[in-house]
């Protein structure tokens, strides 16, 4: 199926939004946007509506439209509803996972390793464009595989939808520590090993102790925000191919 205008605007202006080019609080416009992209601003401003209509832009009025910029307890808010969300999932995937999808978890886990071994030699240099952006593919992948593994295309749409707004909304790739990754990779690996032993109540415990870890860091993130603007560490937009393939793929197949 073709890409249309809009479709082209929505991952353009959603890419810009994951990266942290466009941040918190920033204000969007129709027709730098449109030249960017290069198309006219009509479907930039339907993108945005879209955008709008997803929690991820508000409207102010006589201002123009804003990245939303959430209080603390939104961000909890959101985590919650992820957890609900999400622990349903892994205990669902508990009994319905293929091998080929576990295959495919761990492969996604890989690769974040492999940017916790990049990390762990960068030392206190920042986060590079490409490590950002494998980064942020390989974990949304690991995790709409699950969410994939669950057979709910609903449920799936509505965590990726949430997974976007948690990453947007805190996120300082600088200050992550090597520590800090390695827990993430040893909760997903101990999170594929449950699955694959079918147990659905240690699946979902995995994935709540996973998402409160999550919620913790992400309102420190928010916290920080407040008190210092961010610097020019910030990454830039950046693509990873091989792996939003992957991701389309995982996608188009859900609820199959």
């Amino acid at each position: 199926m073709a890409t249309t205008l809009k479709q082209r605007a929505y991952e353009y202006i959603r890419r810009q939004l994951l990266s942290g080019e466009l941040s918190p609080g920033s204000r969007l416009c129709n027709r730098t946007l449109a030249e960017q992209i290069g198309m006219s601003f009509i479907p930039v401003r339907e993108a945005i509506s879209q955008l709008a209509s997803e929690g991820l832009i508000e409207h102010r009025p006589r201002l123009g439209a804003f990245v939303l910029d959430p209080s603390r307890e939104q961000i909890e808010e959101l985590y919650d509803f992820r957890e609900a969300l999400e622990c349903h999932a892994a205990t669902k995937a508990a009994g319905r996972i293929s091998s080929d999808e576990l295959a495919e978890m761990e492969a996604f886990n890989a690769t974040l390793l492999e940017i916790v071994a990049q990390r762990e030699t960068a030392g206190s240099e920042p986060w590079t464009i490409e490590q950002v952006d494998r980064w942020m593919m390989a974990d949304a992948g690991f995790h709409m595989l699950l969410l994939r593994a669950a057979r709910n295309r609903h449920m799936m749409k509505t965590v990726s939808d949430l997974r976007v707004m948690a990453q947007i909304f805190g996120r300082r790739w600088s200050n992550r520590s090597s520590e800090y990754l390695q827990q993430i990779c040893a909760v997903h690996a101990r999170l594929i090993e449950a699955l694959r032993n079918g147990e659905a109540e240690e699946a979902a415990s995995v994935m709540r102790e996973h998402l409160r870890h999550g919620c913790h860091a992400a309102v420190e993130d928010h916290d920080c925000r407040r008190f210092d603007s961010i610097s020019g560490h910030m990454p830039t937009s950046a693509s990873s191919d091989e792996l939003q393939e992957r991701i389309h793929q995982i996608e188009e197949t859900s609820g199959s």
